[in-house]
This record gives structure tokens, C-alpha cells and sequence, in this order.
């Protein structure tokens, strides 16, 4: 008797190994990968069924495993399967109807199904499957609208294989039902079979099963509807059949139907007759062909021309057949890759569209930096053009001391004030009006006392306002950014056994000690903790990462929001870091009790922007004293003009004789000066220099007077 090769787990052989035995096959089972129940996710199930509307079950598998943990009257009505298999499974067990697509039994098939334009938009779809399955019919029905819910259930773990007692004879084919089963399969083959696995025939149910096969190594592999066809598709081995001709009869036959077999892409397994056996013509199909036969050879007997147009058209008509089914299978295939190639172009149209949203970002970005190196280059070119101006001043101006101190004074404060602005710095603010306070104290002069009196107010305005320590800050900070890998999550909390209750003291017997510990122990098994965040428990090792990192991103926004002394950012970035940490971070631990302590002193500062008006009552002060001292300055320059103008018009009694002596000094003869002796060179230094010591004295009288 001929042998099939099951590939599935060990949990689902049962009724292909009937199959077989019905069809006169004995079935040999494989399980490459075993099924581990999902206890958790089959708790969640029955409140998950509850709220759905429509129930999607991927396979036997999940309906065996979730079914007794499930009451279909509390669900929904409409059950939808992925092929007949599974429909006739849940039929067993649910009251009410169950759909299933009947052209085909994949994912694909179950989209082309009409129930789902029948549904209410909107409607709540579980979708029952083992983790690792595909999304490709959640992605569809969520972009048609409908809410996803999915419920996996059950791990598909690799189960090693028992090769010591295997044996390759009366194995004529295997049948496969996932691409995953075959690739683990195949990687489990010892050296030895390797080469008898690849040249095997296989039989799957779906074209995605096959091509994983081919991947794999697997050099003959058919598709069929369902194990029974790939039985039928083959003729039993272990039948022997009498020879009713003699040799020249079936050798005229075997010559008659070569053309139709030398057609075969393959060389089938029933092929393969022993040599004691006696010689028979079959009315052979192509390997692709999976339309059902009869189990018994077909024997063509030579009885007349009769009997060979006979054969000749029960061949034509099994040619034709073939050829059908090969054109249907050949537009489900060319379906099935145009399929693919739109799923292939949607996801590179997304791909697209992502990169061209991040090639905006970044141009904004880009954007958005030129243009503040655009704005601090024309404040520093006007800073440049300020300074200059004020050089200009001092160079064109010939002041008194105290002249000199104001504008110093006006100097102090214009650069305090833009590092007021630019830099909130607070302190260098506070430094410079007490220097420029401590300096005026040395006069005593009236004109000084509007200056004095505000920047005494100004001073004291400024030491009044809090004061934020900007890089203290910004390092505390940073050092929250490093403490963030060390906070312990909700889960690791959660998740650690309880502590173990102590024992008291055996004062009983033995009977009443061991009762005790019974009890205790079954009171063990069960520990129930309260979790106020249901999220925390849903989050992946993965998104823990992106948690981290999130926080991150959160303090360095308020980093930059503290040096930009934005008060409303920065408060509510670390309101947003405090409530992300409190949610899905152990808060009990002590690691995050002091890190939720340094952040909520951090919050407690005031950081805001300090106004342009801080130091205007001084600015003015100081800049009403250089108007009046201009004003002053003009007046005395008018006044000594007229005082010139009133020299210049008295009478000079001395011009007539200034003009008579002018002839006899211009008729007298020049004559070269002798050089002078080193004595009358040092005598006429010192005259010299007693003249503008002279000339001097009234500009010296005018700038006291100024003071």
C-alpha cells in the first residue's frame, strides 16, 4: 500500500489520516511545528467575542482551541471561515450560519465574499488566529471601514523530528497545508534525505503554499482543491492488476498513448511499478492537471479499429479536459499575481508619499534654521552698527568725568538689556546696575539723583523677580534623560511574585499542619494585584523602546523651550514626560520616586521671558541727563560766541599804529636767526607750555561748573 506524508501538526492529522484509508493510502504523520494555547489571550476572548459583530476563524486550529472557552449565544451571529474545512468544523458547534468563500480558501478569497457589503459600516470585526498570522485582511477591511480587533491564541512552535526510525519506502507523495510547515520541514531534513525529500512529489491546497515549496527546494509540487483530489489524482499502487492481452497487444497500445504521456511534466510515483509486476497501459494527465480519476489503471484492450478510435477519443477528451482545467488554474494564478502586484504598488505608492511628507519636513526645517541665522546676522550686523555709533560718540564728544561715567553707564545698561533679552541673564543684570550704583555713590552732585533713584528701582525690581539657574537647569535635565534606561515599567512590578506569607509555628498535629499548608498552598496559586493603567500591560519590548525614547524627545523640547525662556512649552513638556512616566513606569520604585521628585522641582521653576522694560526707567533717567548736558553745552557755545562777536566790534586804539609800523617791518630785511643755545631752548619750552596752561583754565572752569 502506497504511503502519504502528512505535514501538519500533531494536533490536526486525525481526519486526513481517514482521508487516506478511505482512499487506500496509508498516511504517515510529520509535525515540524507543534501548537502552544495562548492562556492569556484566551481569557481576554470571551469579552472580545461579546463585543464583536462579525467573527472571522482562520482554521480548525483556532476553533478547536477557542471554541470551548466561547458561549455563541452571547456573540455575534455572523461567522465567516476561511475555507470548507473549517466551515464544516464551526458548523458542529455554532447555532447559526457560517459563510465561507467558494472560490477559493485564503484571504483573498474571503475579501471577494458579498456579506461583507451587507454588514453596518463601522461593525466590529474579531479576527481569531495564531500569532505570526497575516494582516493583508485586517489592513483591506480597515481601509473598507470596518473595526479590527484580533485575537491570537495560540504559538506555532518548531517541533524537532524523529529520523532514527524513518523509512523512505512504499513514500510515493506528501501533502502540505502552510508555508511555514514546509520551510520547517525542510530544515529539519538530515543530509541523508535530502535528496529523496526534494524529489518528491508534493501536494498543497494553495499557489502560496506551492511556491514556498519550490523556495524550499521542492522540485515536484502540485496544487489541489483538497487531499482527497490529490489522492484521486493518483493511482493506488498497492493494486495489482492481470494482464488480459498478450505483450503485441499492449505493446501497440503503450505505442498509441506515448504522445499523450510524453506531454507528463513529470514522472508520477504510480509510475513507479515494480518489474515483476505485468506491464499496463494508463490514460496518464499532466502533473498540473488535478481534476479527479479513478483509483483503477485504465486498460485499453485492441479489439479493431473500433476499439482504437475509442481510445483515441476517450484520450482527446481527457487532452481537452486537461487543458481546460489548466486554462482555469492559469487565470486563478494570473489573479492571484495581480493581487500581489497592487498590493507591491500600494505599498511603494505609501512608501512615496512618507518619503515626500519627511522631504517637506526637512525642507521646513531647513527653512525654518535660515531663517534664524538670518535673523542673529542682522542683529549682530546691527549690534556692529550700535557700537560703531557709540565710538563715533565718545571720540566726537569732549566730556567731563562725570559726563564719561553716564555714558558709560548708558553703555552698561544697553548691553545688560540685550543680554536681558537674548539670554535671560538675570544675574549680569543685578551685577551691572550695583557697579553702576557703587560708581555714582562717589558724587554728590543734584543732576546725579534722577539716575541714582532709578536704578535703585530698577535694582530692586530685578532682585525681586525668581531667578532660574539656565545651565544648572539644562543639566538637571540631562541628567533625567540619562536616569530614564534605569526606571523599572509597570509590567516588571507586576509580574514579580508576590512575597511569601510566613509560616507560624507547628503547634498542632501533623493532620492539622498539613491541612494548613494545603490551604496555603492553594491559596498561593492565585494572586490578584490592582493595575490602574490596563495600557501598561499591552506594551511590547518594542514599544517600550519608543516610550524611552519619547521621554527623551520630551526633555530635550523642554531643554530648548528653557534656553528660548518659553514658560508654556517648557511646563508642558514636562507635564507630558511626568504623566507618560506615572503610566506606564513602576511608580512605587524607588528609582522613579526620585526621579519624579527631581522632575516635579524642576517644574516648580519659573521660566519665562523677561520684557524689554526691565531697565527703562534708568535707560531714561541716563539719557535725560545727555540731553540736558547738550542743551547746557549749546547755550555756553552760543554764549561765547557773542562774547567774540563783542571783542571784535570794540574800537582798537592801537590799529593806527599797528598800520604805520607795518611798512617799516615789511621794508626791513630779513635775516637768518642764529641757532639758539641750550638754555634759551629750555626756557622757551616752559613759556610755552604756561600758555596753554593759561588758555586751559576756562575749560577747566567749565566742566566744574557742568559737575
Amino acid at each position: 500500500m502506497p504511503t502519504l506524508l502528512i505535514i501538519r501538526p500533531s494536533n490536526r492529522p486525525q481526519q486526513d489520516i481517514q482521508t487516506c484509508h478511505a482512499a487506500g493510502w496509508q498516511a504517515q504523520v510529520l509535525s515540524p511545528i507543534e501548537i502552544e494555547v495562548d492562556r492569556s489571550a484566551l481569557k481576554k476572548l470571551p469579552e472580545q467575542f461579546k463585543q464583536a459583530d462579525v467573527v472571522f476563524w482562520v482554521s480548525p486550529t483556532t476553533i478547536e482551541t477557542a471554541v470551548p472557552y466561547l458561549t455563541f449565544s452571547d456573540g455575534p451571529e455572523v461567522h465567516i471561515t476561511v475555507g470548507q474545512t473549517s466551515q464544516h468544523t464551526l458548523a458542529q458547534f455554532s447555532p447559526y450560519p457560517v459563510f465561507s468563500p467558494k472560490d477559493g480558501n485564503d484571504s483573498e478569497a474571503v475579501l471577494r465574499m458579498s456579506i461583507w457589503k451587507n454588514l453596518p459600516p463601522n461593525a466590529r470585526v474579531l479576527i481569531i488566529r495564531g500569532h505570526g498570522g497575516r494582516d493583508f485582511l485586517a489592513d483591506k477591511l480597515t481601509e473598507l471601514g470596518f473595526q479590527i480587533d484580533i485575537a491570537e491564541i495560540y504559538f506555532r512552535r518548531p517541533h524537532a523530528i524523529d529520523w532514527q526510525n524513518f523509512k523512505t519506502e512504499d513514500i510515493a507523495a506528501a501533502y502540505v497545508t502552510s508555508g511555514e510547515l514546509a520551510r520547517e520541514f525542510f530544515h529539519q531534513i538530515p543530509p541523508q534525505f535530502s535528496r529523496f525529500f526534494e524529489s518528491l512529489l508534493y501536494f498543497t491546497h494553495h499557489p502560496r503554499i506551492a511556491d514556498a515549496l519550490r523556495i524550499v527546494g521542492a522540485k515536484h509540487v502540485e496544487t489541489v482543491t483538497s487531499l482527497s483530489a490529490a489522492l484521486s489524482s493518483m493511482p493506488q499502487r498497492s493494486q495489482a492488476v492481470n494482464p488480459v492481452e498478450d505483450n503485441k497487444d499492449t505493446q501497440q497500445v503503450a505505442n498509441t498513448a506515448a504522445p499523450a504521456s510524453e506531454r507528463s511534466e513529470n514522472t508520477r510515483p504510480s509510475e513507479q511499478i515494480k518489474p515483476t509486476q505485468p506491464q499496463r497501459v494508463e490514460a496518464s494527465m499532466p502533473e498540473s492537471n488535478n481534476l479527479p480519476q479513478n483509483n483503477a489503471p485504465v486498460i485499453i484492450k485492441q479489439s479493431g479499429g473500433k476499439a482504437l478510435a475509442a481510445g483515441a477519443t476517450v484520450l482527446a477528451l481527457l487532452s481537452l479536459g486537461a487543458s481546460g482545467f489548466l486554462f482555469v488554474q492559469g487565470q486563478n494564478v494570473l489573479k492571484n499575481q495581480e493581487l500581489e502586484f497592487n498590493q507591491k504598488i500600494d505599498k511603494a505608492a505609501l512608501g512615496e508619499s512618507e518619503n515626500a511628507s519627511l522631504l517637506k519636513d526637512n525642507l521646513n526645517r531647513q527653512t525654518a534654521i535660515q531663517a534664524e541665522l538670518d535673523r542673529l546676522n542682522n542683529g549682530q550686523k546691527n549690534n556692529s552698527d550700535q557700537i560703531l555709533q557709540t565710538q563715533k560718540a565718545y571720540q566726537e564728544l569732549l566730556k567731563g568725568r562725570i559726563n564719561w561715567l553716564v555714558d558709560e553707564a548708558e553703555s552698561m545698561l544697553n548691553t545688560a538689556s540685550q543680554q536681558l533679552m537674548l539670554s535671560g541673564n538675570l544675574q549680569g543684570a543685578v551685577s551691572v546696575l550695583e557697579h553702576i550704583d557703587s560708581r555714582l555713590s562717589r558724587f554728590e552732585q543734584p543732576e546725579l539723583i534722577p539716575i541714582k533713584q532709578a536704578i535703585s528701582n530698577d535694582l530692586a525690581a530685578l532682585k525681586n523677580r525668581p531667578y532660574v539657574d539656565i545651565s544648572a537647569t539644562a543639566l538637571r535635565i540631562d541628567r533625567l534623560e540619562t536616569g530614564i534606561s534605569g526606571l523599572p515599567l509597570v509590567l516588571d512590578g507586576v509580574l514579580k511574585p508576590g512575597a511569601a506569607p510566613v509560616e507560624a509555628a507547628n503547634s498542632g498535629t501533623w493532620w492539622e499542619n498539613t491541612w494548613e499548608k494545603s490551604l496555603n498552598a492553594l491559596k498561593g496559586l492565585v494572586e490578584v494585584r490592582h493595575l490602574d493603567s490596563n495600557d501598561a500591560m499591552l506594551i511590547s519590548p518594542d514599544q517600550t523602546y519608543f516610550i524611552r525614547e519619547n521621554l527623551r524627545l520630551r526633555l530635550l523640547d523642554a531643554r530648548i523651550a528653557l534656553l528660548q525662556h518659553n514658560g508654556e512649552v517648557y511646563q508642558s513638556d514636562l507635564n507630558n514626560v511626568e504623566a507618560s512616566v506615572k503610566q506606564y513606569f513602576d511608580s512605587k520604585s524607588p528609582a522613579t520616586q526620585s526621579w519624579l521628585k527631581e522632575l516635579a522641582e524642576l517644574k516648580a521653576l519659573d521660566v519665562r521671558m523677561i520684557s524689554d522694560d526691565s531697565l527703562k526707567a534708568s535707560l531714561s533717567a541716563v539719557r535725560a541727563y545727555q540731553e540736558g548736558s547738550r542743551i547746557q553745552m549749546t547755550t555756553e557755545e552760543a554764549a561765547q560766541t557773542q562774547d567774540a562777536e563783542k571783542t571784535a566790534s570794540a574800537p582798537a586804539a592801537t590799529t593806527e599804529q599797528a598800520t604805520t609800523a607795518a611798512p617799516a617791518a615789511a621794508s626791513a630785511p630779513q635775516s637768518l636767526e642764529a641757532p639758539a643755545l641750550p638754555s634759551e631752548n629750555k626756557k622757551e619750552p616752559a613759556a610755552e607750555a604756561a600758555k596753554p596752561q593759561n588758555q586751559t583754565k576756562p575749560a577747566a572752569k567749565i566742566k566744574g561748573e557742568q559737575a
